[in-house]
C-alpha cells in the first residue's frame, strides 16, 4: 500500500440471516404455477410474534372436550396464538373434504408438512412466516420472514400472494451510512435485519484532510 494511499483496510461481511430475503424472485415463482383444479394451495401468513396480534388480549378459554381433536397439537414452545387459530380452521377443512379424496389426502398431507415446518424448521427469530403448499401439486414454499404479517389463509387453485407483496413493497431494502474522519460503515438493511455490512479504514493521509 502506498503512504499516499488514503484506505487502509476494506472489510465485506455477508451476514447469515434465517429469513427469505429474496422475496421478488419467489414471488415470481409462485406466480406461474399452474393452477391446481383437483385439490386447493393453501395460502397461509402467520403473526409469529409469541402474543400475536393482540398481546393485551386475556388468556384462551379453557377447551372443551369437543374440541379436544383440534386442539391437540396446541402445545410446545414452537407454538403461537396466530397458529392455534389457523390450525383449526385448517382441520374444519380438511374434515369438509374428506372423509377421502385427492382434496382430503393433500389439505391432510399440507397440515402435517406445515406443522412439522413450524416446530422444527422455523427459525426462532422469524416474526412472520408465509407458507404455500399443495400435496397434490407438489408444492411447499415456506417463507421465514423478518417482519410480522396479518395472521390470513387462502385456498384456491392459485397462491394468494398480496400479503408478501405488500410487505417487500411497504419495506424496501435501504443502507444506513455511519462515517467520520478515520471509518465509514455501511449497512444494508432489508426486514429489520443486516444482511450485508461494509466498512472502510482510513490511513489519515492526508492528515489535514
Amino acid at each position: 500500500m502506498a503512504a499516499t494511499d488514503p484506505i487502509r483496510k476494506i472489510r465485506e461481511v455477508d451476514h447469515a440471516v434465517p429469513f427469505n430475503l429474496a422475496l421478488a424472485q419467489t414471488l415470481r415463482d409462485l406466480a406461474t404455477l399452474t393452477p391446481s383444479l383437483d385439490a386447493p394451495i393453501i395460502s397461509l401468513t402467520l403473526d409469529w410474534r409469541p402474543a400475536g396480534e393482540a398481546p393485551g388480549r386475556d388468556p384462551a378459554p379453557e377447551v372443551r372436550r369437543s374440541e379436544h381433536r383440534s386442539a391437540a397439537h396446541e402445545s410446545g414452545p414452537s407454538w403461537r396464538p396466530s397458529w392455534a387459530e389457523m390450525h383449526r380452521h385448517l382441520t374444519a377443512l380438511a374434515d369438509s373434504l374428506g372423509p377421502r379424496g385427492e382434496a382430503f389426502d393433500s389439505v391432510t398431507a399440507d397440515i402435517a408438512l406445515i406443522r412439522d415446518y413450524l416446530d422444527q424448521e422455523l427459525d426462532p427469530a422469524a416474526r412472520g412466516v408465509a407458507i404455500y403448499a399443495c400435496a397434490a401439486a407438489n408444492v411447499f414454499v415456506p417463507l421465514a420472514l423478518g417482519l410480522p404479517v396479518p395472521t390470513r389463509l387462502a385456498v384456491g387453485p392459485t397462491p394468494a400472494l398480496a400479503t408478501p407483496t405488500r410487505l417487500r413493497e411497504d419495506n424496501p431494502t435501504y443502507a444506513v451510512l455511519v462515517a467520520d474522519q478515520q471509518t465509514a460503515y455501511l449497512s444494508l438493511i432489508d426486514q429489520a435485519v443486516v444482511d450485508l455490512s461494509v466498512t472502510v479504514e482510513g490511513s489519515g493521509y492526508p492528515r489535514k484532510q
